[in-house]
């Protein structure tokens, strides 16, 4: 991948891939690239798709659309930072930004490029419906975070979450906790905290465990089981830990 943006460097790569960037970032007082810095559920993705797919990864540029720094390539260090996009902000960085993806168009070679950004940076990007698609393939990644988050994965891995792949032990572990439930006494656990109406069993986006005539959220029901909040995981982990004890999770 790139490591810093060039107006001159013509890319050799198939697709591209543009992420805005997230408020939780990595700590650490040295400069690390943007790929590690921020550790948003995006970059999470991210980081597992390039160390599982190498070869395909080969084929693909990462771009981040940051409010401090504009438009980087996700290998440039970057220091820890705090600066939300204000309004003025935007409008600062909106004409160079709308410029570069311009040249993507126009002058690279890639094929395909897919934008997951926040609301906010819907602005920076402006109107991209006039750009050729003959020449460039735009995506972009719609709904509420966990639907952006899944269209993200499948983008980037061309197919689907594989679902049947995971056996099921009665006993999984995360994030320092070990459970080792059964499948009925998952079942018998979820809907009490139903009954209880605990949290939001709702919220979900595409993927869903049937609970009796409630779909419910994995992420909502492995919290109920363990007392972490949901936003103490990821979806991935959650549709792991339930595949692992026998719970079927079903996508939308």
């Amino acid at each position: 991948m790139n490591r810093v943006l060039s107006n001159k460097k013509t890319t050799t790569k198939s697709r591209a891939l543009l992420l805005s960037c997230c408020e939780r970032k990595k700590a650490s007082p040295n400069l690390l690239p943007a790929l590690e810095r921020y550790d948003g559920p995006a970059f999470f993705i991210l980081r597992k798709f390039l160390n599982e797919c190498p070869i395909q990864a080969e084929e693909l540029d990462v771009y981040v659309l940051s409010a401090k720094f504009g438009l980087i390539a996700v290998t440039q260090p970057i220091p820890n930072y705090d600066l939300l996009l204000d309004t003025n902000r935007c409008v600062e960085l909106q004409p160079r930004v709308h410029k570069q993806i311009q040249r993507w168009s126009q002058h690279s070679s890639y094929r395909e490029l897919f934008v997951s950004v926040t609301q906010k940076y819907e602005a920076v990007l402006g109107d991209l419906s006039q750009l050729d698609p003959t020449k460039l393939k735009i995506h972009f990644a719609r709904g509420k975070s966990g639907g952006k988050l899944s269209d993200l994965r499948d983008w980037l891995y061309e197919k689907p979450p594989a679902t049947q792949d995971i056996m099921l032990t009665g006993r999984a572990v995360i994030r320092g906790q070990t459970l080792c439930l059964t499948t009925e006494q998952v079942i018998k656990r979820g809907l009490l905290a139903l009954a209880g109406k605990s949290g939001k069993p709702s919220d979900f986006q595409s993927w869903y465990v049937q609970l009796g005539d409630a779909r419910v959220s994995p992420k909502w029901l492995v919290s109920q089981l363990t007392g972490l909040s949901v936003n103490d995981f990821h979806s991935d982990e959650a549709r792991r830990v339930l595949s692992q004890l026998g719970m079927e999770v079903i996508r939308t």
